[in-house]
């Protein structure tokens, strides 16, 4: 991955709009036929960067659902590997049916065989030596965006990905989803930031925002990121199965569990607790609160984000 020539093309697309970012309006077609809830500027902006895959590289998403993002990805981008990781265990997801509609979007978007799923969680996926048999050159994350979960994600990643990478997170207009990734990634001098893209739990120009990051590994390797051992026991051993066991059998207790620990360190911290709308659940149509209330948010936040 060249991120400098990244750079010089994402600041060229930043300034243009839906004519230059989909001019034969593939991208718009793709958003009618695939549900997911995304922008034409998210969608564009990603496949941008799969166009800058070097090499023997690798694109990986983490939060799939139904494929439209990691179907912009791939258009266009016929010889690069793309992994998606998903566990189809979402509140608001029929697994299920998210599993089988992403097979069907994917072969009907891009071809069969050319996008290689790993089902389950991605804290264990990722710690799997081998998992990703290529360098992963972009790495797009929009699963679990609870403070664990998302600091987990940016560092059992980084040794997967090539010393060079473009490293994108959805979803950073939400405050806790923005404070997570500071937490690891100040002081890391592998990371600059090139874009914090503005957005609302709504839907805007990037979504609900999003964060570009190159990473440019060090001659001497990055010193491992503190705090990820208790971080992952917590995640593994406490906070995903009683969110899993409440999201099968309660799932508006467990959507209420899953907030009030995601709110935890910010309560201790004498704030308020973040609006619990904060996140957008979907239902098993794809909608933002289900028929009759299309395209708006459920009261309730899901331990997943849109896509």
């Amino acid at each position: 991955m060249d991120t400098t020539a990244f750079r010089a093309d994402l600041e060229e697309l930043l300034v243009g709009d839906e004519r230059t970012w989909d001019p034969d309006g593939t991208l718009a077609r793709l958003m009618a036929e695939v549900p997911g809830l995304s922008s034409l500027g998210k969608l564009a902006l990603l496949r941008l960067a799969a166009r800058h895959l070097g090499p023997g590289e690798a694109y990986l998403e983490v939060g799939s659902w139904k494929g439209l993002s990691i179907i912009a990805a791939m258009l266009g981008n016929a010889d690069a590997p793309f992994f998606a990781i998903e566990s189809f265990d979402g509140y608001g997801v029929r697994g299920r049916e998210a599993r089988e509609a992403l097979r069907r979007n994917v072969e009907a978007w891009i071809g069969p065989g050319r996008l290689r799923l790993l089902e389950g969680d991605f804290v264990a996926l990722l710690r799997r030596p081998g998992v990703l048999p290529h360098p992963v050159g972009v790495y797009f994350y929009d699963a679990d965006h609870s403070p664990l979960g998302q600091y987990l994600a940016l560092a059992l990643a980084e040794p997967h990905l090539a010393d060079e990478a473009i490293v994108i997170v959805d979803d950073t207009a939400s405050p806790t989803v923005a404070r997570a990734t500071d937490r690891y990634v100040e002081g890391r001098s592998a990371y600059e930031l090139l874009a914090d893209l503005p957005g609302s739990p709504s839907g805007g120009r990037w979504w609900n925002g999003l964060r570009v990051y190159a990473f440019r590994r060090t001659a001497g390797g990055a010193s491992p990121a503190p705090g990820v051992r208790w971080r992952r026991l917590v995640y593994a051993s406490v906070y995903r199965p009683t969110a899993a066991f409440f999201g099968r059998v309660m799932p508006r207790a467990g959507i209420r569990l899953a907030h009030a620990i995601r709110s935890l360190p910010r309560i201790l911290r004498g704030h308020p607790r973040e609006p619990i709308g904060s996140f957008l659940l979907l239902d098993e149509t794809g909608s933002a609160g289900g028929p009759g209330r299309r395209g708006r948010a459920r009261r309730g936040g899901g331990v997943y984000s849109s896509r």
